[in-house]
């Protein structure tokens, strides 16, 4: 099934245009850009903020359309669309939350080992570290 033939609604929106937005080297705060890492926390959030800007420079050119009278954009569309951008927002900051849940429990736990180390340390030599 589809669009009809001849239909060029897909070329005219934007669908087999350019990329949106330029690939940037914006990352959210405390990425972690070491290695490989398909996958991980870190790549889901590097992925979803990438998929967050290219969402947000949509809207803004599709606003920016509607401001110049070209072009309007159906008001349940942009309804869905910035329903939407808050969506992704959410679970960007969800997902930062936990990777920094994470890292803190992680940190956690190897302090915990270093000080009982340390305390075995002190009690064995006979001497406050």
């Amino acid at each position: 099934m589809g669009a009809p033939r001849g239909n060029k609604n897909a070329e005219k929106h934007g669908a087999y245009g350019a990329p949106a937005v330029r690939e940037t080297s914006r990352e959210p705060p405390g990425a972690d850009r070491s290695g490989d890492r398909s996958g991980t926390l870190d790549q889901i959030i590097r992925d979803l903020h990438r998929r967050l800007s290219q969402l947000s420079a949509y809207i803004d050119r599709r606003m920016a359309d509607v401001d110049h009278g070209t072009d309007v954009l159906p008001v349940d569309v942009y309804a869905h669309l910035v329903s939407l951008q808050g969506q992704l927002s959410s679970r960007l900051g969800r997902l930062m939350r936990d990777r920094k849940q994470i890292a803190g429990d992680a940190a956690d736990e190897l302090t915990q080992a270093i000080n009982a180390a340390l305390d075995d340390i002190s009690a064995e030599w006979g001497i406050d570290l």
